[in-house]
């Protein structure tokens, strides 16, 4: 049973080595961080990055937030759970 979730995740895991291995690479075959160093050398890709991090911060934040209340509040309702669990799953 094993079998397949490791066959999907070797993929996975090489797909990303992949990806990893390429990004090192310039146009004249040598191997640097050359992509790395442009990327941090733009403000406005700085500038993006600092948003996106900020925007995931802040949801994750308010996920926790609003999530642990209610994930309480439904392993306390007694009866109500499964009406409750519906209510979170249906969206």
């Amino acid at each position: 049973l094993v079998a397949p979730a490791s066959l999907v995740m070797a993929a996975f895991i090489y797909g990303l080595g992949q990806l990893g291995w390429q990004s090192l690479h310039v146009e004249g075959g040598e191997i640097g961080l050359g992509q790395y160093l442009d990327f941090a050398a733009r403000p406005d890709y700085r500038a993006v990055l600092v948003t996106t991090i900020m925007i995931a911060l802040t949801t994750t934040a308010l996920c926790l937030v609003i999530g642990y209340p209610a994930a309480y509040a439904i392993a306390r309702a007694g009866r109500w759970r499964n009406t409750l669990m519906i209510f979170v799953i249906l969206p």
